[in-house]
């Protein structure tokens, strides 16, 4: 009968334990009893389950034959801090990026942020740009540059910067970033490698096609380049063709 007293209160007090706080606590106890029911806290881990402050935007088409260089590159990012994704123009640069900052969201601390340098046409463009598109919020004895350094400074994030090729005299202001934010860690697309130091290229090469001086096979259709111009053309309802 007393062990069966024990377990019981074993079992209340550790569903007490997991309600209580916004907290998860992890906690080994051990309960003497006596007249009352004593309970010694012999070992306690608070472990925080807070969401990461930053996730980037979910992409508008799903990703397709690239899935061996997400693994890849996920692996990378735990020992390099600034990796550009190369490559021409349409080839699936920004789709691979957005995918490895999901696939590697759990690596960081604050998350993976995502920033369109597109609209930044001048040189002093390109900090306002990161400003609005990480919401910060300058104080009014801080420029732009520094409001970003101090931001950066403390966290453990993963920061995307896409079509970098367009501003590259510019990109000097990723090195300071890195300088000052020791857990910053830059994941960029580009047209042409940024010349940076520490850069590691990443060269981006073009889904594998049919060959179209062949008979057409039903196998193209199991091919990524063809499953991604479908995909495409779904979400052009121009594209499709008329049913009859």
């Amino acid at each position: 009968m007393p062990a069966l007293l024990l377990e019981r209160d074993r079992a209340l007090v550790e569903q007490f334990l997991a309600l209580a706080g916004q907290t998860r606590r992890e906690r080994q106890i051990t309960i003497t009893h006596t007249k009352q029911t004593r309970i010694q806290l012999v070992q306690e881990t608070v472990t925080t389950t807070t969401a990461p402050g930053h996730i980037p935007p979910a992409p508008l088409l799903p990703l397709l034959g690239r899935q061996a260089e997400v693994a890849e590159l996920v692996n990378r990012l735990q020992t390099a801090r600034l990796i550009t994704l190369v490559g021409a123009p349409g080839i699936g640069k920004t789709r691979l990026a957005l995918a490895v900052a999901h696939a590697a969201l759990g690596q960081f601390a604050d998350g993976a942020a995502f920033v369109s340098l597109a609209e930044a046409t001048t040189l002093d463009d390109i900090p306002y740009v990161v400003l609005r598109q990480l919401d910060i919020s300058p104080t009014p004895q801080q420029t732009a540059v520094a409001a970003i350094q101090s931001y950066l400074a403390p966290r453990h994030l993963l920061l995307v910067l896409d079509n970098c090729e367009h501003l590259l005299e510019g990109v000097t202001l990723f090195s300071d970033w890195l300088t000052h934010a020791p857990c910053l860690t830059l994941l960029c697309t580009s047209r042409t490698p940024l010349d940076l130091y520490g850069e590691q290229e990443w060269p981006l090469a073009p889904l594998p096609v049919p060959d179209l001086a062949q008979r057409p096979s039903p196998a193209w259709a199991d091919t990524a380049a063809m499953q991604l111009a479908g995909a495409g053309a779904s979400h052009r309802p121009h594209l499709r063709p008329e049913r009859r």
